[in-house]
């Protein structure tokens, strides 16, 4: 699960992202790849890190459960969809 770089910082990989990103990614912070994204392991594994990258709904109380984190990046097409 976790990919062990030089970095000090963690962000949570809740979903993939390119393996040229996350090799990126690495080589400035400790990745650490959820398993899955259901709301109850992504709280647990954001409770010790920094930042987050995901495409999943985030739970609503994440900050509450989580606070060591500081940034939660979504990304996707679905992020730009209006109604």
């Amino acid at each position: 699960m976790d990919k062990p770089t030089t970095g000090g910082a963690r962000v949570l990989l809740v979903d993939p992202i390119a393996p040229a990103g996350e090799r990126l990614l690495a080589s400035a912070v400790h990745v650490v790849r959820a398993p899955d994204s259901d709301p109850a392991t992504i709280r647990r594994l954001a409770a010790n890190c920094e930042g987050l990258i995901t495409r999943s709904k985030l739970p609503n109380d994440l900050f509450a459960a989580a606070p060591h984190l500081r940034a939660a990046a979504i990304y996707g097409p679905a992020i730009f969809r209006r109604p």
